[in-house]
Formats: C-alpha cells, sequence, structure tokens
C-alpha cells in the first residue's frame, strides 16, 4: 500500500515545506512514499527556485496544476497585469527569469526566460490524481457532469473554487471518493463548523475534514506553516 504525502499552496516557501515534511515523516528514498502537490507551488514566497528544484528530485511525484500556475503562464505568454504584482507572479517571473542578474534584460526576455526554465516542472503537471478512495485536485471538481473528461476551461474554472463550500452546498465526487484539495484557507471550513474566526487570534488553518472532503492550505504565506496530509491508499 503506498502512503501519500499530500501538501499544496506552498507558495515558494521552501525551508517551511522541508521542515513539514520531515516532521510527517516523508522519506524520498522510501519507494512506498508519494508526495503529491496540489499546486500553487509558486508566488509570494522568497524561494520559489529551490521548491522547484526540491519537487524535480523526488522519485515519487505528482503534480497537480494550480491556479496560480495558471496566472504564471498567462503572465508569461500574455505579458503582465497589475493583478500579477497582486499575486506574487511578477516577482515569480523575476526570480526564475533573471536569475543571471543580468542587468539588461528587458521584460520580454525575461518573461521568456522563466516561462522556458519552469518548463520541464509544468509539462509534468496534471489536473487531477485520483486513488481508490480519493480524489486530488487543486480547487474543486469542474461542474459538469462527467468532471474527468472537462476541458481545459472548466479546469482552469474548477481551480478557483472553494473546494469546502463546494462541499457545503452537497457538490460532491459522484461516486463518493473523498476530494483532496488546497486553494482555500482551511480557517474558512473551520470557522463555519466550530465558529472560530476566520482571520482572528483563534483562527484555524489546520488541514479540515468534512464529509466528502479534506482540505489542506494552511495558507503558508500567512502562517509560515504547510499542512501535510498523509494518508494510505
Amino acid at each position: 500500500m503506498t502512503k501519500y504525502f499530500v501538501i499544496s499552496d506552498v507558495h515558494g516557501f521552501y525551508n517551511e515545506m522541508v521542515a513539514a515534511l520531515d516532521a510527517s515523516g516523508y522519506d524520498s528514498t522510501n519507494p512506498n512514499h508519494t508526495l503529491i502537490s496540489c499546486g500553487d507551488n509558486f508566488d509570494r514566497g522568497p524561494d520559489n527556485e529551490k521548491v522547484m528544484q526540491f519537487l524535480l528530485r523526488q522519485p515519487n511525484v505528482v503534480l497537480l496544476r494550480g491556479n496560480h500556475e495558471d496566472l504564471f503562464d498567462e503572465a508569461c505568454l500574455q505579458g503582465v497585469s497589475m493583478r500579477d504584482y497582486m499575486n506574487g507572479t511578477v516577482d515569480t517571473i523575476v526570480q526564475f527569469g533573471n536569475n543571471s542578474h543580468k542587468l539588461d534584460w528587458t521584460v520580454d526576455d525575461m518573461l521568456l526566460r522563466a516561462y522556458k526554465h519552469t518548463k520541464i516542472l509544468f509539462d509534468k503537471m496534471v489536473d487531477y490524481y485520483e486513488t481508490d478512495n480519493y480524489v486530488f485536485v487543486h480547487g474543486w471538481l469542474p461542474d459538469v457532469k462527467n468532471w474527468r473528461n472537462a476541458d481545459i476551461f472548466a479546469w482552469r474554472r474548477a481551480r478557483w473554487y472553494n473546494g469546502m463550500e463546494k462541499a457545503f452546498h452537497g457538490c460532491y465526487e459522484p461516486s463518493g471518493k473523498t476530494v483532496v484539495c488546497g486553494h482555500w484557507h482551511t480557517s474558512w471550513g473551520h470557522s463555519r463548523i466550530n465558529n472560530t474566526s476566520e482571520w482572528g487570534k483563534d483562527a484555524d488553518f489546520s488541514i479540515y475534514r468534512n464529509k466528502g472532503i479534506i482540505a489542506i492550505d494552511g495558507c503558508t504565506a500567512y502562517t509560515g506553516k504547510v499542512n501535510v496530509l498523509v494518508i494510505e491508499d
């Protein structure tokens, strides 16, 4: 039986990611251990390059695409917008696109360099991963009858969904599998179940479990912590 170590929304915080994985017992040399990243590996944190190289080194790894991976591709291929400054995408592009610290790079040079530099990782990413009892996604399942056959546009929309809210409204995986997701800070769900605050001193950013869902985004950029879900299946 495979033991899965699931992370999400690391957002370039390499040290926090490694510390959490070490504490969870993850061992990349163990053939029965598989690392799953539910996306949003970059933006906001200082060590996007280290996060990328770490993921590429793992022998058993599943990489899901998050909305920030979509934002990164859009910025590189279509040009940056004000949203990209707010989301941290521009900082990520600078880290990847000007890591030689060359002073005469143009903006287009940096965008192209960043895109080419990360392509080896992005080419490994998928929309979802499925085991006997779980489906792993970034935000939630697409709003289509057969979600496995959803087109690229439906998956792009689904990566922005708040999975906890979807589950609250009864939007479960049709066959009864539990959906494991990131994207939305888990304090949102805890605040509605346990009457804690969403952002206050009593906010709970631990792993959220409810019918049909396990949400794991610990809002690392805010809390400095990465949640690691460990399951066997």
